[in-house]
């Protein structure tokens, strides 16, 4: 589509526009497929600590009627268990969310060699969202994944 962006400077309306984002309903049947896999350090008074972002993006049919876009995304905050030589930790009870995540896409799996990278492009099958606030925002987020 051909047009000219300076004729929307001038233009007027007389309607109240939305200031919130829809957001997908809390549910706990979404499938999504991960778009991006990030990592930062937030500094806690324990200390940094590592968190992996996970950006999924929900391919449930309805969704871009319910939030009246094409795409939505959610994020998976997973905070990451080191080991004392800063490797991830594999222990009973160490980085279980990152394990779950792991299993709902077929790879948690002894004696392959795996990356978080490893989970873009993955189709997770079934992906709880919950809503959160943040002061005067509300927020999607990812709480829980499984298998089916």
């Amino acid at each position: 589509m051909l047009f000219d962006p300076e004729t929307y400077l001038e233009a007027t309306t007389t309607e109240k526009g939305s200031t919130e984002v829809l957001l997908p309903p809390e549910r706990d049947d979404y499938t999504t497929q991960i778009e991006e896999v990030t990592a930062r350090v937030v500094s806690t008074k324990n200390g940094d600590r590592l968190i992996f972002d996970v950006l999924h993006r929900i391919v449930s049919p309805d969704i871009s009627d319910i939030v009246r876009r094409d795409e939505s995304f959610v994020r998976q905050s997973i905070w990451v268990d080191l080991t004392e030589d800063g490797n991830l930790d594999m222990r009973p009870g160490a980085n279980v969310a990152l394990n779950r995540l792991r299993a709902a896409v077929g790879q948690n799996t002894a004696g392959k060699p795996w990356s978080p990278k490893d989970l873009i492009g993955q189709v997770v099958p079934r992906v709880r969202v919950a809503h959160r606030r943040d002061g005067d925002r509300t927020f999607a987020d990812v709480v829980a994944v499984a298998a089916s």
